[in-house]
Parts: structure tokens; sequence; C-alpha cells
């Protein structure tokens, strides 16, 4: 289905068209409201080249206004299957948008100071450690390792496989992320005689390449060594991430890791420590509102920016969201 593009020719930014022969047919616009958010601002430069057949609705996740068996405009563009979607019509350009729901975030929930560790060692482990579980579990898998004065990569290669399992009990999956550790360790010692130091000043493209090629290690857990442990400025997607931008309408319902890290990293400034506290921001409303099941979005601090103010019904009617969104 064709896509009805802005002035500047990028999905989403603010804009919406004003066709004269425009009308909102019942089966199409499924509310009023609806009709009223699609012509509100109806005033561009742009026309089009011949007059276009009245089949216009709003698309309910709020994602613009949407024209069926149109092909008459030399300005329409088919929209990508998949992938972002940036901003819904009526919304603020993608920088500002994301820039905004920062700013809600951190009044929110203050600054993050993340992540957890005294030191980027730790860091590892932890990024290493918390797949599958929760943050809690890993905490006591750390001071399991830190009562065996083994968090360091010297003491930490001198443990026997079984004593290693056994300390790291408490995170689950206990033996395969012994395995993921230990098959850190080999690659730092063998590849930097066990400098980490070395290991973190390498370029960020190899750097990423060499930790994706280790066991154990996919691009969430590779990102979040590069950003929390090495410093560099490499968005870190994870399954809260996901959920709050469908839950918004920013994002398909599946996107690929790899677009979604492509739509933080094009539209905020390069910075990384912005993009640490606003990764630990996300995840903080994930785990506090933006539940799975029955989210808590009248009490989210991002409530005000579902699209078409689901956020103002209660905890209850908030999981309508879920509905409407597909789950991340």
């Amino acid at each position: 289905m064709p896509v009805i593009p802005t002035p500047s020719g990028v999905e989403g930014e603010e804009s919406a068209f004003s066709w004269p022969a425009l009308t909102w047919p019942k089966q199409d616009c499924h509310s009023e409201p609806l009709r009223a958010l699609a012509v509100r601002n109806l005033h561009s430069p742009l026309t089009p080249r011949k007059r276009l057949p009245a089949a216009a609705c709003l698309d309910l996740s709020g994602r613009g206004v949407y024209l069926r068996g149109v092909s008459e405009s030399p300005h329409l563009k088919r929209a990508r299957p998949g992938g972002t979607r940036p901003i819904s019509t009526g919304s603020s350009q993608p920088q500002r948008t994301l820039l905004r729901y920062y700013r809600r975030l951190r009044r929110h929930f203050g600054h993050r100071s993340w992540w957890p560790a005294r030191t980027r060692f730790e860091v590892i482990l932890g990024a290493l450690l918390t797949q599958n579980t929760n943050w809690s579990n890993v905490e006591k898998a750390l001071g399991n390792l830190r009562r065996a004065r083994a968090l360091t990569p010297a003491r930490l290669s001198r443990l026997r496989g079984a004593t290693m399992a056994r300390l790291l009990r408490p995170s689950g999956y206990y033996r395969q992320k012994t395995r993921a550790v230990r098959a850190f360790l080999a690659h730092l010692n063998n590849g930097y005689r066990g400098s980490l130091a070395r290991l973190l000043a390498r370029p960020t493209a190899e750097l990423r390449e060499e930790l994706l090629a280790l066991r154990g290690i996919g691009p969430e857990t590779a990102d979040s060594i590069l950003l929390y442990a090495a410093g560099r400025p490499v968005f870190v997607i994870d399954a809260y991430t996901r959920r709050v931008l469908a839950r918004h309408a920013l994002a398909s319902a599946q996107p690929r890791y790899d677009e979604l890290q492509s739509f933080f990293e094009r539209h905020l400034p390069r910075r990384a420590a912005l993009y640490n506290d606003f990764h630990a921001q996300l995840v903080a409303v994930g785990k506090t509102y933006c539940h799975r099941e029955r989210p808590d979005c009248a009490a989210c601090p991002l409530g005000p920016e579902l699209p078409f103010g689901r956020a103002q019904g209660t905890p209850s009617e908030s999981r309508g969201v879920e509905d409407n969104h597909a789950r991340a």
C-alpha cells in the first residue's frame, strides 16, 4: 500500500497532504477522531498531477495517512516492508522525537549510572551472564566470583571449568555461560596476552567482528561490551527497546536488530554517554511500565507520547495498546 510522503520526501516528518477530492469512506476510516487527526493540518505545497480517488484513511497504528489503489501521483513512494517507520503523521522529526522521549525518561528516572560494575572486566562478564536471566541473578554470580577473588582475567583464567561453572550457577544456563566466558578468556589470552586494554583499543568495527566470532556472543552482547566497557558510541538494542518503539509506532512489529540500531544512530548525536543513558532509560521504562503483558501506560512517563492518546486509560485499558502493536 503506498504511503503519502512529506514535502521533503522523507516519510514521517510533520506534514499531511490536502486532496480536494478526498472523502472518508465509512468502511475505511474507523472513527471520527482518526478522521479529525488526519485532516487537522491538511496544507501542503505539493499537488498531484491528477485527481486522486477518494479512498483514504489513517492507519490504526498511527503511522500515517494511506491511499488505496493510487498510482497517479509522482510524489507517492511505496513503503518498505518491515524496518523502522520512524514517525507518524503529525509528529516532529525523528531526532526531536527521540530526544523528547529521552528527556521525559530522564526527568522521571534520573541518570541511570549504568553499567553497575567496578571494572571494565566486570562489565564484560555482566554482559555475558545477563543473557536469558535478570540482573539480580547476575549480581549473585558476580558476588561468587568476587568472594573467590576471581574478578580479573588472569585469576579467572586459572579456575577449572567445574569451579567456574559452580560460581556462575546463579546466572542460569551456567554451563553454556561458562563455555562463553572461557572462550572470551582464551581469545584475550591468546590474541592480546591477557591485556583487556589492548583488546578494547581495537577499532570499533574490527572489535565488534572479533566479539561476534566468539562463542555465546551475539549483537546485543557485543554492542553492550562496545558501549559500556569500551566507551564506543554504539546503540544497544534489546527486547525493552523493541517493545517501547513498537508500541509507540516508531518501529514495525519485528524489525531487524541492525535496522533499529541504525534508526537511533542516524537520528541521535554520536555520543557514547547519551547512548549509554538512553539505553538504560529504555530498560528502566520497560521493566517498570512497558510490560509484555498488562503495560501500565497511564502511569508511564512516555504515556503522553502514545498514538491517539492511549495513555489516558487505566492500566487495564492500556492492554489494548499491546493488541494494536505486535509484541517485541
